[in-house]
């Protein structure tokens, strides 16, 4: 999962995330990281714009709402559940999804909180001090 290191909301999900994630399938790279830039180099210039989250999973690139949720997918019970949001429209999930993702930065104030040893390994960027 790439994600915009600059939101401290994006950054306290991620967390979350890894500490949700038994199966240790997760992965995370900030886009401003040198590791996020080789994994875009492969992408469509619409992905590389794109300042959101981006998942990159069995060799395909997944934006907005089908991002998450394709994050969720991966999760345990009860949270792989929320994958039942792919039955919706994508139109209609992308809006919600832009709904929030521009209110983010405002909405989020900063937490500088450290990364726990245990889930140090799942941050790729952390190996180039990102």
């Amino acid at each position: 999962m790439l994600y915009d290191g600059d939101c401290s909301l994006c950054s306290r999900l991620c967390l979350w995330l890894a500490s949700k994630d038994c199966k240790d399938v997760l992965r995370f790279a900030s886009l401003q990281s040198d590791v996020s830039r080789e994994y875009l180099a492969k992408a469509s210039e619409e992905i590389q714009k794109t300042d959101s989250i981006i998942v990159y999973f069995s060799g395909k690139f997944y934006i907005y709402s089908d991002a998450v949720l394709m994050i969720f997918s991966q999760l345990p019970f009860p949270w792989r559940l929320l994958s039942i949001f792919f039955l919706f429209p994508k139109g209609l999930r992308d809006r919600v999804y832009r709904f929030f993702a521009v209110r983010r930065k405002k909405k989020a104030k900063f937490c500088c909180r450290s990364l726990p040893l245990n889930l140090r390994h799942k941050f790729l960027d952390e190996k180039d001090g990102g």
